[in-house]
């Protein structure tokens, strides 16, 4: 069964994803873009949506590691000012995409270990510390992984993990201290947001974060009923001005 993917924007009507379209030319397959949309009446992600606002969290983990690519690349000499800002910028990306493909991978990891596959070893750890952290938090559950839906008001996603009374998303971080971890408010939109999509009343919400630094370090901390009630508001706003940016009005 192949895995589920973070990467794709848009959703069908349905629920069902649509990460690629087929190519003109028939040479195989590209990303989904709004032009597509519009023809195909797709629906954006819940993350595409909330990326119109500002992430403070991710927002300062981007300029650390510009600060860092600045530190371990020097100026070389009689180098072009503009030429040794485009490496720092250019290695500082790289760290980005190396975080998340190592994210994608343990996500990949839990999907399994979820739906009853075999878990790689490398993320056996963090699969047990992610399960055992999230079997203290809510008891035995029977989890569901990766549902994907689409919302009437115009916007669709795919769930990490949920049941009937609850939903998760894992976020994969590097930390030692399990005790400096917080929820933001893009986590509070985007549980809202899901919780909505899959139709759950007051359901308990959290994000369950895993250290790839510290396999098996992991830490479940609950969103309240205010938190989402409050994330959902702002999550509106959000869509309502994603349909008016892109003059692409997504209800159904």
């Amino acid at each position: 069964m192949p895995l589920a993917s973070e990467a794709g924007h848009w959703y069908a009507k349905d629920g069902t994803p649509v990460y690629e379209v087929r190519r003109k030319d028939g040479t195989g397959t590209r990303p989904t873009t709004l032009a597509d949309a519009r023809k195909l009446l797709l629906v954006p992600s819940v993350t595409g949506i909330i990326k119109m606002a500002a992430a403070p969290g991710l927002e300062v983990w981007k300029q650390q590691q510009m600060m860092l690519s600045a530190l371990t690349l020097p100026r070389e000499p009689d180098e072009k000012e503009s030429d040794w800002l485009k490496r720092v910028i250019e290695d500082s990306k790289e760290t980005a995409r190396k975080a998340a493909e190592t994210g994608k991978y343990i996500h990949g990891s839990l999907e399994k270990a979820i739906t009853g596959q075999p878990v790689p070893l490398e993320h056996e750890k963090h699969v047990v510390g992610a399960l055992d952290a999230l079997e203290n938090e809510f008891g035995h559950i029977q989890w569901e992984a990766e549902k994907s839906f689409a919302h009437p008001l115009g916007y669709g996603g795919k769930v990490d993990l949920h049941c009937t009374s609850a939903v998760v998303d894992f976020k994969t971080k590097e930390f030692d201290d399990p005790s400096k971890l917080q929820t933001w408010d893009e986590h509070h939109m985007q549980l809202a947001g899901y919780s909505q999509g899959l139709r759950l009343h007051d359901p308990a919400a959290a994000i369950c974060y895993v250290s790839t630094t510290v396999p098996g370090l992991c830490k479940v901390i609950p969103v309240t009923i205010g938190e989402l009630d409050r994330g959902w508001e702002m999550f509106i706003y959000l869509l309502g001005y994603w349909k008016a940016k892109n003059n692409y009005r997504s209800g159904f």
